[in-house]
């Protein structure tokens, strides 16, 4: 190749690049702009608060496109960049709401949950297919246990964040109670050499321990 292609073909490149990056910059202020419609509507309750959701969702749009590519999760190393400027935003947009709306405590469902860890799982039991650990999933029950509560000591004056308080209270008590199980689930302990590190995990269910559990009976 002659150095006249190579130019030629550097420049190709470059105009190629410079191209996907005009596209991509054009594409985000038309995403922002629509979200900002979207949300900074007349009578806003929470204006200051949305201006930082705005930027969580595209975070999260990013972030579940990402998800659909194969061996992905919101686990991946590839995922913390979005998943950190995700957080960030969504701690600002919290922190500008009042402690007695509803709002405040749909974080952890709307950006995590329902967007990432459902569909990771393929199901609302997440330990379904192994794909998060029973410790995993008793973490993930308690902040749906928690977020059912707020959900029905506060409600929300914004009106799409009071028609999502209704969709989450539902969705998570179907979730917790498919989820249950794992607070009465123990790894077994195999009668096997102690230095074995071969053997897989055998965890068993213990009915003994549930009828005994109280407040988590109580919660039902």
């Amino acid at each position: 190749m002659n150095d006249k292609n190579k130019v030629v073909k550097s420049n190709k490149t470059k105009n190629l690049l410079f191209l996907f990056v005009i596209i991509f910059i054009v594409g985000n202020i038309s995403f922002y702009l629509k979200e900002r419609a979207k949300w900074m509507y007349d009578g806003q309750p929470y204006p200051k608060a949305k201006e930082w959701l705005i930027p969580a969702n595209m975070m999260l749009v990013y972030g579940t496109t990402l998800t659909k590519l194969p061996f992905i999760d919101e686990r991946s190393w590839i995922m913390k960049p979005i998943i950190g400027l995700q957080d960030y935003f969504v701690s600002k947009w919290q922190k500008n709401l009042p402690d007695d709306d509803a709002e405040k405590y749909l974080g952890w469902y709307i950006f995590r949950l329902r967007t990432y860890m459902v569909p990771n799982a393929k199901s609302v039991i997440l330990y379904n297919n192994n794909t998060y650990s029973y410790k995993e999933t008793r973490e993930a029950n308690e902040k749906a246990w928690q977020t059912i509560e707020s959900m029905i000591k506060y409600k929300a004056k914004d009106k799409d964040f009071n028609e999502i308080r209704y969709a989450a209270f539902l969705n998570l008590a179907y979730l917790y109670l498919e989820n249950a199980s794992v607070y009465w689930v123990y790894e077994r302990k195999p009668d096997i050499k102690l230095y074995d590190t071969s053997r897989q995990k055998n965890y068993f269910f213990s009915r003994e321990a549930m009828f005994k559990d109280k407040a988590k009976m109580e919660r039902f």
